[in-house]
């Protein structure tokens, strides 16, 4: 749960492994040792959580599916990406929930 921590009062502090991330990429040979295996895991994490956010589940590819695990809450529709489908018969149409 890479954004589990997360407070909006200190955005990028609060979240360990990006604190951990941005610090390295800043100033590499004093911080380096921030650069942990767990860091790199939650930075994973949290790339895949965000493309199952925007994307469903299909945002991620087979490898990252059997890698890991990822639970995702259902969000209401109106909160929803959705990508449009592009068929030669498609036609942009409203949900029922969102009108």
């Amino acid at each position: 749960m890479p954004f589990s921590d997360w407070d909006s009062q200190a955005s990028t502090q609060s979240l360990a492994w990006y604190d951990a991330y941005n610090a390295v990429k800043h100033d590499r040979g004093g911080q380096f040792a921030r650069a942990t295996l767990l860091n790199a895991l939650s930075a994973v994490g949290a790339c895949a959580s965000l493309l199952v956010a925007q994307f469903g589940d299909v945002g991620l590819s087979d490898e990252l599916n059997r890698t890991m695990e990822v639970v995702v809450t259902p969000w209401p529709l109106k909160d929803l990406y959705v990508a449009p489908q592009h068929f030669k018969d498609w036609a942009p149409t409203h949900h029922p929930a969102l009108r």
